[in-house]
């Protein structure tokens, strides 16, 4: 899928949008504590990092035995048209 397309895939959601925000509200959270913010299970979040992931929206890294994600806005940037 072309990079712009994913973008737009992985932000149709409503639910990928609220965790989009929740990340990019803060600092780098885990799937744990976002999913403690939102109405939705630990599992269905993973899911929905999931495809932000593919889309390049958000970006992970370990912290000991925790996976930490925090939002990487560059595929939001404009890009003029080419």
């Amino acid at each position: 899928m072309h990079d712009q397309q994913a973008v737009f895939a992985a932000l149709a959601d409503p639910t990928r949008r609220a965790v989009l925000r929740s990340i990019a509200s803060g600092e780098a959270s885990t799937a744990t504590e976002l999913a403690a913010r939102l109405p939705v299970s630990r599992q269905a979040v993973g899911k929905h990092l999931a495809s932000l992931q593919r889309a390049r929206l958000v970006d992970s890294r370990r912290d000991g035995r925790e996976t930490r994600f925090a939002a990487t806005p560059a595929p939001l940037a404009t890009r003029s048209p080419g």
